[in-house]
């Protein structure tokens, strides 16, 4: 076995182009012939054995001859690598030839001349070009005239000549150059076609690559343009707290020190401007929380999401007795994530429940987590005032918001700040609602850690 591939290695090697490629008809018709040597090679000796034995009973001497020419030529095709791939293809086309001219002098029909004739011209069809196939062809025409003029004029004394008159000869050979032509004419149709299907194959692949190269460039700049976003947006909120201060405290200072003075309409006014600027600190301060989700590299760690619950009920205490507000969970699980943007997300949420209330209702929220294969399903419910299915999409992009500052508070960042963090740790969030009577804000997050805890 390790002879037989050492010798087929030193065939491909010698009789490869290397300019070829498998999306060229070439590559295929250099395949052919490669397949042809290594095959055609043991196949020869192997048949010469009974063929000089039969030739030396006959005394055809002539036939041992050819036989070693062809397998000494093949033997140079395969071996010498100093010659061209054209040359080779060539020299094995010749000697094929001259052995089928030698068994069909020599055999006539017992010998199988006739249909190495007919082989030759779809074997030179296949691994040349359209031009070479119309030459085996004529070369097909000129054997069979010099085989009817040495039937006519009785010239020799081969067996064809004394099988054949010439009216056979001249059917049976215009069949044989008729099958000949058949091949030399459908063949290149049917490598044309292989072309074709190859040239579009290539054609979408580029396409296909192109597209890719191009996506790939687009999510490139898209997250740059993203993290220069998020930078601006955390630089411009940081930057913007320092005269907001100064704003806040000389509208203290003013309303203190002209107490006296100012009428109702003056002490109205400094309310107002006061009050726009603590809500406009508010939003800086939510945009600084949604400039931060992705874009400090917080390590994920495992996290109690049990006690993220229990601390955001502690910050949210005062409100949560204020309101009369239930607020309770099953069995959470504790996750691979990182736990200030957990924090932000239940802090969000729960606070949304608490706020978006009807006048007088009493808060019940109730917080679920639920098993699948791949990821945890949460779910936090509300009966608080609800909404219509037209707002389920809107309500998560930034700065959205369904109701006027003067009717519930909030700067309509809190639920952008939620799909943000979701996202960020491989999950999707979506809400179902009904208008009066409450809203369920669903979320997933991947499952690294299966391990539930209890809690209250």
């Amino acid at each position: 076995m390790h002879y037989w591939e050492k010798y087929k290695e030193t065939v491909v090697k010698n009789c490869s182009d290397p300019r070829l490629i498998d999306i060229d008809v070439a590559y295929w018709r250099n395949k052919l012939f490669i397949s042809t040597v290594i095959f055609l090679i043991p196949l020869s000796i192997i048949a010469i054995i009974p063929g000089i034995y039969m030739a030396i009973i006959t005394e055809l001497y002539m036939l041992i001859f050819a036989d070693f020419v062809v397998i000494i030529s093949f033997g140079v095709i395969a071996f010498n690598s100093t010659l061209t791939l054209d040359f080779r293809k060539k020299l094995m086309c010749t000697c094929l030839y001259f052995v089928t001219i030698v068994l069909l002098y020599y055999l006539g029909t017992s010998g199988p001349g006739l249909l190495y004739l007919l082989a030759l011209s779809v074997f030179i069809t296949l691994i040349f070009e359209f031009k070479y196939g119309v030459a085996s062809l004529i070369v097909n025409t000129i054997i069979c005239t010099i085989f009817a003029l040495l039937i006519y004029f009785g010239i020799s004394n081969s067996p064809i000549i004394s099988e054949y008159n010439l009216d056979v000869w001249i059917a049976v050979s215009l069949n044989l150059i008729f099958l000949s032509a058949v091949s030399v004419l459908l063949i290149p149709k049917l490598f044309n076609g292989l072309q074709s299907a190859f040239d579009k194959k290539q054609k979408a692949e580029n396409e296909l690559q192109m597209s890719k190269i191009e996506l790939e460039n687009s999510l490139t700049l898209l997250e740059v343009k993203s993290k220069e976003l998020e930078q601006f947006a955390f630089v411009a909120s940081h930057d913007l707290q320092e005269p907001l201060r100064m704003i806040t405290s000389f509208l203290a200072q003013l309303e203190r020190k002209y107490e006296d003075v100012l009428d109702e309409k003056g002490k109205k006014y400094i309310f107002f401007a006061s009050d726009g600027a603590k809500r406009m600190r508010q939003i800086i301060l939510d945009l600084l929380d949604y400039s931060r989700v992705g874009r400090i590299n917080s390590e994920k760690t495992e996290v109690d999401l049990s006690e993220v619950i229990s601390d955001t009920i502690a910050l949210n205490r005062k409100l949560i007795h204020e309101k009369n507000a239930d607020v309770s969970s099953e069995s959470l699980p504790r996750i691979k994530a990182i736990k200030p943007h957990m924090q932000q997300l239940f802090q969000n949420l729960i606070s949304n429940a608490l706020n978006y209330q009807k006048p007088g209702n009493e808060p019940k929220i109730k917080i679920r987590a639920k098993e699948t294969e791949s990821e945890w399903l949460f779910s936090v419910e509300d009966n608080g005032i609800g909404m219509h299915a037209e707002y389920f999409e809107k309500i998560f992009n930034i700065f959205q918001r369904l109701h006027g500052k003067d009717e519930y508070s909030g700067t309509g960042i809190g639920l952008a700040i939620c799909k943000k963090v979701v996202e960020e740790h491989g999950g999707r969030i979506w809400v179902e609602s009904d208008p009066g009577k409450g809203s369920t804000f669903y979320f997933t997050l991947a499952k690294n850690i299966s391990k539930i805890q209890d809690s209250g």
